[in-house]
């Protein structure tokens, strides 16, 4: 019998998450609740970019993640990448769209 295209995708991508990757989701969680969901609005209600949490974010490695060390970035894989905008983005979703997380 022939494996499907599906199910050699499925046995060959994993999709948890590290010891690694679940650190940095918590540190992304954690830095947006702390610093980025509390001013936001003020933010978005006057169309300024929050420099100063830019730096902080920046400072964190939370910034230019799919970037080589050796350029200045982390080094993060694209998965890595897109667990941290997720974990931006959640709350933000949340709040402007009650009930659809």
């Amino acid at each position: 019998m022939m494996a499907s295209p599906t199910m050699e995708a499925a046995a060959g991508v994993s999709f948890t998450l590290n010891a690694e990757q679940l650190m940095l989701q918590k540190m992304a969680r954690d830095f947006t609740a702390k610093e980025i969901i509390p001013v936001a609005a003020e933010f978005d209600e006057h169309a300024t970019f929050p420099e100063d949490i830019f730096h902080k974010a920046r400072e964190l490695g939370l910034v230019n993640m799919n970037i080589p060390a050796e350029f200045g970035g982390v080094g993060a894989s694209v998965l890595h990448r897109h667990q941290h905008q997720r974990q931006h983005q959640q709350p933000r979703f949340a709040a402007d769209h009650p009930g659809r997380e």
